[in-house]
């Protein structure tokens, strides 16, 4: 059966329990399969493993393979659609580092398609890689640069991890960032759209005063840091990074495109020149993801609906050209 590629939320109940767990109401994942016993809360210090150190663990050293960077600050080019078959995705999606997997998220359970390259279709069915519906509605996934995390945005706001093996999810959910004040790192934010490069996640956050701002946790030796806030204002959303901290975009404006996010001396970021739009027929052109080396930009794009339809969504992507011999 094919799937429409859209998020949908699955409606929960206040209490949802499952063979893994239950969903406490102040946000915090409570597993009984946790090695703590069934009153144990899992907090980040219980957090999976991932390669800490911003490479993705390829080589005997850990090395970054020598086709992922850097590239050059030349414009993208025009979008490319992303492929399901002959239909143009219409996402949101997220993608391996090698870009040969795409993961959606679809009536509360995730997916994984795959290519042979990084210009080719996906092709086949969706295979199922987990279902959220029993702890928490998932409404947006990232992967972390060497494969092995899986993060995930819930629908009451907060950002669970869980590790991967091949694409495959296994072990139990870690809460990373939590809603609601009092909770996980003394947030008062609610989280959502998680985007891991390097050993960092990044996550927009929506205080409870008001505006937006982007966060930062790092995972080092087996635990997240506190939260850093590396962004603040309104009337943005979506960041994506490279493992090189200069390179990042954001959507920003009504209606959003995609815009440069641009570091100071200190690492806080502000909105910088437009990237797009590409293309004037479309309504929106916001960032889903970027390639550790900064030279795929996928973009999720609104388009008007046919004879004054709904609007729709298409993933397209846009690329410039690495400085070394790389494919």
């Amino acid at each position: 059966m094919s799937h429409g590629f859209r998020i949908t939320c699955v409606a929960l109940g206040a209490l949802s329990v499952g063979a893994c767990g239950w969903l406490l109401p102040d946000g915090v994942l409570e597993d009984s399969s946790d090695a703590g016993g069934p009153d144990a809360t899992i907090t980040p210090s219980d957090a999976p493993l991932g390669v800490d150190g911003g490479n993705d663990g390829s080589g005997a050293d850990g090395s970054v393979d020598v086709d992922f960077g850097p590239c050059t600050d030349e414009p993208f080019t025009a979008l490319a659609p992303v492929r399901f078959g002959t239909d143009t995705a219409a996402g949101p999606l997220t993608f391996s580092r090698d870009e040969l997997q795409a993961f959606y998220v679809f009536e509360g359970t995730l997916y994984r398609r795959d290519r042979a390259t990084r210009t080719a279709a996906f092709t086949g069915e969706g295979v199922p890689i987990t279902s959220g519906s029993v702890l928490f509605a998932m409404v947006d996934v990232s992967v972390s640069s060497d494969g092995k995390v899986l993060y995930a945005a819930s629908s009451e706001g907060s950002i669970y991890a869980r590790p991967l093996n091949n694409g495959v999810a296994t072990g139990d959910w870690r809460a990373v960032m939590a809603a609601d004040a009092g909770s996980v790192k003394g947030s008062s934010s609610s989280f959502r759209l998680p985007f891991a490069t390097g050993s960092s996640v990044w996550a927009t956050a929506t205080p409870a005063g008001g505006g937006v701002h982007v966060v930062r946790t790092t995972l080092s030796g087996g635990t997240y840091s506190p939260l850093e806030t590396v962004m603040t204002g309104d009337d943005f959303d979506f960041f994506v990074i490279a493992e090189d901290p200069t390179v990042a975009f954001i959507g920003y404006g009504t209606p959003a495109f995609v815009h440069r996010a641009v570091p100071d001396a200190g690492g806080l970021y502000s909105i910088g020149a437009a990237v797009t739009p590409f293309d004037a027929v479309n309504i929106t052109e916001v960032p889903r993801w970027l390639s550790p080396d900064g030279c795929r930009l996928y973009i999720h794009v609104s388009v008007p609906g046919i004879d004054g339809g709904a609007n729709e969504q298409k993933m397209f992507v846009a690329s410039r050209t690495r400085k070394d011999a790389g494919p």
